[in-house]
């Protein structure tokens, strides 16, 4: 949850191009969510605990890539 705050605040301090904020807000967002929800699983299902982390995980890493891969491709479009 601290790093989707961090990387939220940064966005609001950088003042990157509009374009570009959009991107970064929503994967400052999306672990802030998955902290929550985190949070939520470990405290509901403490006895499965850990394969549940391990599918949380999994998610999110697949969720975070594809925003890192979408904003890489727009930025790479900018560039030429």
């Amino acid at each position: 949850m601290l790093t989707g705050v961090l990387k939220v605040l940064t966005t609001v301090v950088m003042r990157p191009k509009p374009g570009d904020r959009r991107p970064m807000i929503l994967g400052g967002t999306l672990s802030v969510i998955f902290g929550l929800v985190l949070g939520a699983v470990l405290t509901a299902l403490s006895d499965t605990g850990v394969s549940s982390l391990a599918r949380l995980a999994g998610a999110l890493a697949v969720v975070v890539g594809l925003a890192l891969i979408s904003f890489s491709l727009r930025l790479r479009d900018r560039m030429d």
